[in-house]
């Protein structure tokens, strides 16, 4: 199922619902299904922000930051349980157009693919780990 989104970013849910389906396949450890699962991930966006993060000497713009806040709630639908939830999760990565050497990414595209990246690996740490 798709996210809720609650943010101007129309598309933001449906990236970020093929990012974990797609972080699942690549993970192996469980079959997407889309015919009686077993478990169910569920949530909602409630916030997307990009805003300024740093200037330079000049205080010209020199990096950004995005950050994504939302809830998730992973289900065990065969026992009817909960297994991990957050309502109040929010991530954030920094990028620069420019060339940086402590800034691992270059585009707003990169930094909301690299909190994806974090969300999957936050959804497997809590839950997948110690199901």
């Amino acid at each position: 199922m798709p996210f809720e989104n609650n943010t101007l970013e129309i598309y933001l849910a449906e990236e970020l619902r093929d990012s974990i389906i797609n972080s699942f396949q690549r993970d192996g450890r469980l079959r997407i299904s889309y015919e009686n699962p077993d478990s169910i991930i569920s949530g909602l966006l409630s916030s997307y922000e990009h805003r300024v993060f740093g200037y330079d000497i000049d205080q010209n713009i020199e990096e950004y930051q995005v950050r994504i806040s939302l809830s998730i709630t992973f289900t065990d639908l065969i026992r009817n349980e909960v297994i991990w939830e957050n309502l109040s999760l929010s991530l954030s990565e920094r990028y620069t157009p420019l060339a940086n050497e402590s800034v691992k990414f270059s585009s707003e595209h990169e930094a909301v693919n690299e909190i994806f990246k974090k969300l999957f690996d936050t959804i497997i740490r809590n839950s997948l780990e110690s199901w």
